[in-house]
């Protein structure tokens, strides 16, 4: 068998290293003219409720509405793992975020299925559809490099918009997934997930001189593997900061 010379070894290798990066594309995403939903859902492996309060979350996420109207994030809290089942998607500070939603929300309470519309609670979600929202506050664009895992995001707030602070907030999410439930309240149920948290992230935006405010995350950044992943994605907001209202918006499909 004939070997390569070693100088030759040398320049194939240089070339896939030119080669990768170019391969490895970066996606972009970017609001239209009008505020997207942000739609969160509180959830748990062993509550024996929760997977009435899953499906619905997914009846409303059409491909209609899905990242146009609505930017879905599922937490999975970690105060039922007591109950005989770990839920392998929990982390504590999914319940952090929840209760402190509930120090402001109508029933100062922690429960699931708990659900949550641009950072207020929402409890007639088993009577209502996610409504039309005419607000708009401003785009919101990021773009997603592949080589390095970092989200990159931009917030151009609208004219009249109040001028403040801004905070950039990031989940990486499983889009679905599917768990046999071996004990607990759901023993011997196939319990299905859509666009469940992996992490949750933060960052300041920094203003830039087009009155424009910028934020780069590591989206993989202190990411929990779940149980049964399929394909993945993300959703970001943007809201001013010492608020808990997001402005905006965005999310979608990791290439």
């Amino acid at each position: 068998m004939k070997r390569l010379p070693s100088q030759k070894i040398l320049a194939i290798f240089l070339l896939a290293l030119l080669i990768t990066p170019a391969e490895a594309k970066d996606q972009t995403y970017e609001t239209t003219n009008k505020k997207v939903h942000l739609l969160e859902l509180f959830t748990s492996e062993g509550c024996s409720f929760c997977p009435a309060g899953e499906e619905r979350f997914s009846s409303f996420l059409t491909p209609q509405r899905l990242w146009k109207e609505i930017v879905p994030v599922s937490y999975h809290v970690d105060y039922w793992d007591h109950l005989g089942w770990l839920d392998a998607l929990s982390q504590q500070k999914f319940t952090t975020r929840q209760r402190n939603y509930a120090r402001g929300s109508k029933t100062g309470n922690v429960y699931t299925p708990s659900f949550f519309l641009n950072g207020a609670e929402w409890t007639t979600w088993h009577l209502k559809p996610v409504p039309s929202n005419p607000l708009f506050y401003g785009t919101l664009k990021a773009v997603f490099h592949s080589s390095s895992g970092v989200l990159d995001l931009k917030f151009w707030p609208s004219t009249g918009t109040k001028a403040q602070n801004w905070k950039f907030v990031a989940s990486l999410t499983s889009l679905s997934g599917s768990v046999a439930i071996q004990a607990g309240e759901n023993k011997g149920k196939r319990l299905r997930h859509r666009f469940s948290a992996l992490n949750l992230l933060e960052t300041p935006g920094i203003a830039q001189k087009d009155g424009s405010y910028l934020g780069s995350l590591n989206l993989f950044q202190d990411a929990k593997k779940g149980s049964a992943e399929s394909g993945l994605g993300f959703s970001a907001w943007v809201l001013p900061e010492g608020s808990h209202i997001p402005v905006q918006a965005l999310g979608g499909e990791l290439p």
